[in-house]
């Protein structure tokens, strides 16, 4: 009995662990869309502004992978998997906060 509880204990947090890692990558994309929004395009940005929309785009997608794997309870996967979306989209928006102080 014992044993069955700290397995469901660990589920629950393992399950926890990569909700809270979904909602935080949810939270960065949704974050560097609205810093692109309201980011300054000039003619020769709007490429650049354009491909970041692609990565977002993806990032999105890939957060939809994400809710997958959980579904399945595949934890630690979609935990992984949320955090690297989430870096990825964290550094994407330090390229732009660079680039829009140049």
């Amino acid at each position: 009995v014992l044993a069955k509880q700290a397995a469901l204990a660990g589920k629950q947090r393992a399950e926890k662990n990569a909700r809270e890692a979904l909602d935080a990558a949810l939270a960065a994309v949704v974050h560097a869309q609205a810093a692109l929004t309201i980011a300054p395009v000039s003619r020769d940005s709007r490429a650049s502004s354009d491909q970041l929309d692609q990565q977002l785009d993806r990032a999105a997608t890939r957060l939809d992978d994400v809710r997958n794997l959980i579904v399945a309870e595949e934890y630690k996967v979609a935990a992984q998997r949320a955090e690297e979306i989430r870096d990825q989209v964290a550094s994407m928006l330090r390229s732009v906060s660079r680039n829009a102080r140049h």
